[in-house]
């Protein structure tokens, strides 16, 4: 988000040279844990773990994504969800290949299984979908278009979630001058007014941000101050501000958070990250 007279960081588009080499290694990986997959799938047949192992499974393509775009240096955004998503996709379609061939195997040799898989994985996944599978505890069977659904939202949620921890690294800030991705570095003050952070934001007044004193512990209220810094010159460094309002408690007793991006990403100099570093790092309140 743009505030009055801020500028604020955005990916260059570029793309390192080992980008599609680390997805194409994300790919063969995708492949062992397809089978995995299966075989955790095959073992726990009960619903709420099929749930945790098709949660499991796209946050484990997220993370060798993210370790993609960010050894391959990638920081054109459109294309790393894309790479992400095919690679996801084809994961997925692949849990089914296993599947079918798993199946397969049953009643021939792996050798026959595999030279039959070709004909027969589409006879296969319909004749999974017409069999269907039962919930025990809602004693429920569900059969084939149902069965279809529940595969549309494992496709959906394993892509989902691959997708937006790829796009978490992606948009993370990036020296191009060093060709290196800034480091991290951020504090929560429960302290300072959230209104006062707000209207500074809203001003532009990068600055008197850093000045804002804290008033003491705020039950209600906290703001989180980011820094993203090159660490090799001095010259890369932007600013996050996050507000956390805490109102009312849900169901467990918890408080509930509402949570809201002040300021993403804005342009510092020299003497305002130095001034942004120090406040972060300090131990005692001004």
């Amino acid at each position: 988000m743009e505030k009055k007279n801020l500028l604020t960081y955005k990916p260059s588009g570029k793309i390192g040279f080992m980008t599609f080499p680390l997805f194409a290694v994300m790919l063969g990986l995708g492949v062992v844990l397809s089978i995995i997959y299966r075989i955790g799938m095959n073992l726990l047949p009960w619903i709420v773990l099929n749930l945790f192992l098709t949660l499991a499974l796209g946050a484990a393509l997220g993370y060798l994504a993210k370790f993609a775009i960010r050894f391959g240096k990638s920081r054109n955004v459109g294309l790393s969800i894309a790479l992400t998503g095919i690679v996801a996709l084809g994961v997925v379609l692949l849990t089914h290949v296993v599947k079918v061939l798993f199946s397969l195997a049953v009643d021939h040799t792996l050798t026959e299984a595999f030279s039959l898989l070709g004909s027969q994985f589409f006879y296969g996944i319909a004749a999974f979908a017409e069999r269907g599978f039962s919930i025990a505890r809602a004693n429920v069977h569900i059969t084939g278009f149902w069965v279809y659904l529940i595969w549309a939202i494992e496709l959906l949620l394993v892509v989902g979630i691959a997708i937006l921890l790829s796009y978490e690294q992606s948009e993370s800030p990036f020296c191009e001058s060093c060709g290196q991705w800034c480091k991290e570095e951020h504090k929560v003050f429960s302290g300072i007014q959230l209104t006062d952070a707000s209207s500074l934001v809203d001003k532009g007044d990068i600055d008197a941000i850093f000045n804002l004193p804290n008033v003491g512990e705020a039950e209600q209220e906290e703001v989180t101050m980011t820094c993203h810094y090159c660490a090799r010159c001095a010259n890369t460094a932007f600013l996050s501000i996050k507000g956390t309002l805490y109102e009312g408690h849900d169901s467990d007793g918890e408080p509930k958070k509402n949570e809201r991006a002040l300021l993403e990403h804005a342009v510092m100099t020299v003497a305002q990250k130095e001034k942004c570093l120090s406040r972060i790092k300090e131990t005692t309140s001004v």
